[in-house]
């Protein structure tokens, strides 16, 4: 016989923190690890942006010429996750075979969505820009952002995914329809398209940082990542112990070599020595990033064919909620930075936890108010009957 939950515990699951959020993604088809990469991925970006907070003398003797090299790795892998997660998260769900994708609300849903995902919120950050004066951010900075022709500071990055929201059709339509999703033939376009762009980006300098085109072969390997994972789902057998083994291996040495790629004590010298790299210089190189990509979409695919230590600590609790608020831990923390800066008259390292705890605090409120209202806004999708 299923027990009845009494009245006042039944409210109290329903308004627990829990279901405030993580509510939908507590569904079986939710992969919950995805939450924590993208916590790391915003920790990554704002404790590059915090850093200065700390004023850390023994680094620069430790670090040397490589602290500043250091700063743009970690801030701009954790951006670049972002991104691969965006476009790993839409490839995924677009290329269900129920979805028809050739029908006019399947798209008016998907764009309707992404404003909805993104404006609210960010067009209520662009406010209290404007509003408080210490930010001197005018009207006219408002306007220019809120239309995507001006990006200061972080801003840039949501400019950028939103040109890739109006080029990701055209590339799941080739998938899809023309390439009729096929694997092989869908993996030799993206790979194709991967070394086109990324060898157009080593031509032609671009200068503007709203531009797409350098950005363009990361969210096309997260579009990868999802059609390799599509395929993976679909042949491997979860309860097989070799297949787990397989891939508990791939995910491990992929996470080993992304750690590596970091300046660290142990990393910085083998680069400088055994690869004759500079590690300064090879920081400044797209294709270094493009290389983490590559280790970060092995590493997002082969852990979620596994239960190993890596899936377990990115479902932890903590690191899903930072996750869950990220998009606006992003958006506030240079905001909080610079008034924890102004008028928190406290030790660096005091004011540096002072960020990351007022961010995250400000972000779940705001995800309350912005963000969780509107996901539940959509259309009806247009699906196909499968016999």
């Amino acid at each position: 016989m299923t027990e009845q939950l009494s009245e006042p515990a039944a409210a109290s699951q329903k308004f627990s923190l829990q279901h405030l959020f993580f509510g939908a993604r507590a569904s079986k088809s939710w992969m919950a690890s995805l939450d924590g990469l993208r916590g790391i991925a915003v920790l990554l970006v704002v404790m590059t942006h915090s850093k200065r907070l700390l004023g850390l003398s023994w680094d620069q003797a430790i670090v040397g010429h490589y602290f500043q090299a250091a700063g743009t790795i970690y801030g701009r892998t954790g951006v670049y996750l972002f991104f691969i997660l965006s476009s790993f998260l839409l490839t995924g769900q677009m290329l269900r075979e129920t979805i028809d994708l050739k029908h006019i609300k399947t798209w008016i849903n998907y764009g309707l969505k992404r404003v909805l995902r993104i404006y609210p919120l960010y067009l209520f950050v662009l406010a209290v820009y404007t509003i408080f004066p210490g930010f001197k951010f005018t009207l006219g900075n408002f306007t220019a952002h809120v239309i995507l022709q001006e990006a200061l500071n972080h801003f840039w990055t949501i400019v950028v995914e939103f040109k890739y929201y109006l080029f990701f059709p055209f590339v799941i339509l080739i998938i899809a329809v023309l390439l009729k999703r096929d694997f092989k033939a869908s993996v030799l376009f993206l790979l194709t398209a991967i070394i086109a762009t990324e060898g157009a980006n080593n031509v032609v300098d671009f200068t503007s940082r709203l531009s797409i085109l350098p950005h363009i072969p990361i969210f096309l390997l997260g579009s990868l990542a999802a059609v390799v994972n599509t395929k993976l789902t679909a042949v491997l057998d979860p309860a097989n112990p070799k297949q787990q083994r397989w891939m508990s291996i791939l995910a491990n040495s992929s996470l080993v070599l992304i750690v590596f790629n970091f300046p660290t004590l142990l990393s910085r010298p083998l680069w400088d020595t055994v690869f004759q790299a500079n590690y300064v210089r090879l920081s400044a190189n797209h294709g270094f990033y493009t290389y983490q990509a590559i280790l970060l979409c092995i590493l997002l695919v082969s852990h979620l064919h596994t239960d190993g230590w890596i899936k377990k600590v990115l479902e932890n609790v903590a690191l899903r909620f930072v996750g869950v608020v990220s998009f606006g831990v992003y958006l506030w923390h240079i905001a909080v930075l610079g008034y924890v800066e102004a008028y928190l008259k406290a030790p660096g390292f005091i004011q540096y936890v002072a960020v990351f705890g007022a961010t995250i605090l400000l972000s779940s409120v705001t995800y309350l108010l912005f963000e969780k209202p509107f996901m539940k806004i959509k259309l009806r999708p247009q699906t196909l009957k499968i016999q």
